[in-house]
């Protein structure tokens, strides 16, 4: 999935306007945004419960079904006014003017499809059988990267988003019906709902925050400085974070349902996350040092010359995605452990910092100011990252410390080690260069890794060496 992403956003920065581009993450903006400020939580409930759910499903899908619609109405009426604000020059022509709306509308169709989706797929990650969420999830990732990608090379066009993402969705939602056997039906049950909604209310609350958190930037960057920076910003922090965002995301999928089924041993649980850490740790640090050091090359190698402004937030953002990995153990606990509300009072903090400094930061250096807002509040909450994870199964700093200090003397060998081959070696930016960089930075960074393993035993070639043996059935 995360190379199919990479050549989506490859082929329409090359071959879209970036005026066009800011419109199409104006929309994604617009519909996230109705769908995180309705979001009911039942799913992540369901895969939470213990015993039988199968007399909830039907209700959580109805309940959907008739958000879905009331999420498609707003959308529909809000359109020509939100493609208004901060129109940039090149969108001015009357014609970009009423394409805009029609786009946010055919482009939520996608919450019809969403809620049509059969609710009984929550099974694959409730009982573990990741294969099956592996099916549905490269189903439709691969289709509508392959219908975007041939109309966008056919049409030159913003429209070939729009329609590979429907189609996507579309073959998407026949998936789910294909890998489960279960059928949703519809079914409305008052007390289970209000149940649900219990624990679900702060779920809710928490993806309401998590929206303001993870997309307030983009509204602040549109709203403040226009649908231009606002492409400009988004492909920066997609291409700087998918990699952790991916990541991370695939750990929480794992962990959340793994945690819950030892919910109520927390020394087990405490002895997992060290693991996920240990693992996890390895990845960021390697990650986020290789879009550290790669990303002026990628960008003039790989997208026009006219995306030069992403350089820098990208590298800022490089931190983020160390510090997105790392932290993607967190919540899972929290949820599994049935303290939710943990997790919003973590997010009403960052939510409060961020408010706090994107304007002066924004305003001082534009979208690198915005990307530094979100790293300095990221590093900010770490102390109470680490309180809450002390509440809810005992694991203190020195123990994630143990874990993680290899990996960093890792990293900063590998920066050492590129830098010096850059200068001296590699100061041409070529494909050539870029590709041996890329590797000489992996294999500093494992080398030094391994060594340090046998200093302070982190337990990194066992890990590797299990990993080995499951992949090769031994």
């Amino acid at each position: 999935m995360q190379v199919l992403a990479f050549a989506q956003y490859i082929v329409l920065a090359r071959v879209l306007q970036i005026s066009d581009i800011g419109l199409l993450g104006l929309s994604m903006l617009l519909i996230q945004t109705l769908g995180a400020f309705t979001q009911t939580g039942f799913q992540t409930v369901l895969i939470q419960k213990k015993g039988a759910i199968n007399d909830y499903l039907n209700t959580a899908w109805t309940f959907g079904l008739a958000r879905a619609a009331l999420l498609y109405l707003l959308l529909f009426l809000l359109a020509p006014y939100v493609a208004m604000v901060k129109v940039p020059i090149e969108a001015l022509a009357k014609s970009n003017l009423e394409m805009a709306p029609q786009i946010i509308r055919v482009m939520g169709l996608s919450i019809f499809l969403g809620a049509f989706t059969n609710i009984g797929i929550l099974y694959f990650q409730k009982d573990l059988e990741f294969h099956k969420q592996f099916a549905y999830q490269i189903i439709t990732s691969l289709i509508k990267t392959i219908i975007t990608i041939t109309l966008a090379l056919i049409w030159k066009s913003i429209w070939a988003l729009v329609i590979g993402k429907l189609i996507g969705e579309t073959f998407g939602c026949i998936a789910s019906y294909r890998l489960s056997s279960y059928r949703p039906r519809f079914s409305f049950d008052k007390v289970k709902l209000i149940e649900m909604w219990r624990f679900g209310k702060w779920i809710f609350v928490t993806t309401a925050l998590d929206f303001l958190v993870i997309q307030g930037d983009d509204y602040f960057v549109w709203a403040y400085l226009g649908w231009v920076p606002l492409a400009f910003y988004q492909m920066a922090y997609k291409l700087a974070s998918i990699p952790a965002l991916e990541i991370g995301g695939v750990l929480a999928q794992v962990t959340f349902p793994a945690y819950s089924k030892i919910q109520d041993q927390p020394l087990r649980i405490k002895e997992a996350y060290l693991k996920v850490l240990n693992f996890a740790g390895f990845l960021s640090f390697l990650i986020g040092g290789l879009v550290l050091i790669l990303s002026l090359d990628f960008v003039l190698l790989f997208l026009k010359a006219k995306w030069i402004p992403i350089v820098a937030p990208m590298q800022i953002l490089a931190a983020l995605t160390i510090l997105k990995i790392l932290k993607c153990g967190l919540r899972p606990i929290s949820l599994a452990s049935g303290n939710p509300h943990w997790t919003t009072y973590m997010q009403i903090i960052r939510l409060i910092i961020i408010g706090v400094l994107i304007w002066p930061l924004t305003a001082k250096w534009q979208i690198s100011g915005t990307a530094l807002t979100i790293v300095i509040t990221s590093i900010v909450t770490i102390p109470t990252d680490l309180y809450v994870l002390r509440k809810n199964i005992d694991c203190k700093v020195s123990e994630i410390l143990q874990v993680l200090f290899s990996y960093l003397i890792s990293f900063l060998a590998m920066l050492v080690v590129t830098i010096y081959a850059r200068l001296y070696y590699f100061d041409q930016i070529s494909f050539v260069n870029l590709f041996v960089l890329a590797a000489l930075a992996t294999a500093v960074y494992i080398t030094v890794s391994v060594i340090c393993d046998k200093f302070f035993d982190t337990g990194l070639v066992e890990m590797i060496k299990q990993k080995i043996d499951i992949a090769t059935g031994n």
